[in-house]
């Protein structure tokens, strides 16, 4: 099965324009589409014909040639085992699942919030990061870097009411389809109870996600913070990034957390 993205449309190698792009989101034309997906995958997600997904994070899901050209990449990096798109945790879902990837706005060392040294359009809030997304769900993965930056770590307080304002936002903004927000992977470059310069901890950052969310009826949470990974057990790379395995690890957290039950081999 082959991938398509809002870079990779069918039989082109050149990048779509916005214009175009913004016109393929709003109408979601058929040609856009995986053919996999044709079928309405009414039996995977019950009362949802579920076709598509975007994705709104950042390093763990870049890929060189797959996210907006301006965007900050990770992968792939000497060093690091994922050498393929096929081995991202996106391509495996959307290869198990039949869903066809639109939009990936992925941004290493992007954040919920509007912190950092890094522009502030790469914030989740800013408008140039959430007009492109669409499609039947939305996963949105972040938060790892406003917690874990060495440089200018967000506070709780700014961190907590950027993500309610994210939740918010995208809730009134993207009411067609279906949003999951996910708890960062827990990382081995720190220990979950060490504090950062603010004095909170990863284990505060994955319980301001699940409390802000549960507080949004029409909000989905995918709990990755709660699978267990530890230094050496071969899941990270530098203690951050997924590694090959990681991403297989990864991608099914995702189908667990979407009830993706079905298999499109």
């Amino acid at each position: 099965m082959h991938l398509q993205t809002q870079y990779l449309p069918p039989a082109s190698k050149h990048p779509v324009q916005p214009s175009k792009l913004s016109y393929l989101c709003q109408s979601h034309q058929r040609a856009w589409l995986n053919p996999l997906t044709e079928k309405k995958l009414s039996n995977i997600l019950p009362g949802i014909a579920a076709n598509t997904f975007s994705i709104l994070a950042d390093s763990i899901s870049t890929f060189a040639g797959y996210v907006p050209e301006e965007n900050e990449l990770f992968y792939p990096k000497d060093g690091v085992d994922v050498v393929d798109v096929s081995q991202t945790w996106w391509h495996i879902l959307s290869k198990r699942t039949g869903l066809s990837l639109l939009v990936n706005e992925s941004y290493s060392g992007s954040r919920v919030s509007r912190t950092g040294n890094r522009p502030i359009t790469s914030s989740f809030l800013d408008e140039k990061r959430q007009s492109p997304l669409c499609g039947d769900i939305i996963i949105i993965f972040g938060g790892t870097n406003d917690w874990g930056a060495k440089e200018q770590p967000a506070t709780k307080e700014i961190f907590t009411e950027a993500y309610r304002n994210l939740v918010e936002m995208m809730l009134k903004r993207h009411t067609k389809s279906k949003l999951y927000f996910c708890t960062p992977l827990q990382r081995t470059d720190h220990a979950l109870t060490e504090q950062n310069i603010h004095g909170w901890t990863q284990l505060d950052l994955a319980d301001s996600i699940r409390s802000i969310v549960a507080d949004y009826p029409k909000a989905h949470l995918i709990d990755l913070a709660l699978h267990p990974i530890t230094e050496g057990d071969g899941m990270l790379t530098d203690g951050l990034h997924p590694t090959r395995m990681g991403m297989e690890v990864l991608a099914s957290l995702m189908q667990a957390g979407l009830n993706l039950v079905m298999d499109y081999q």
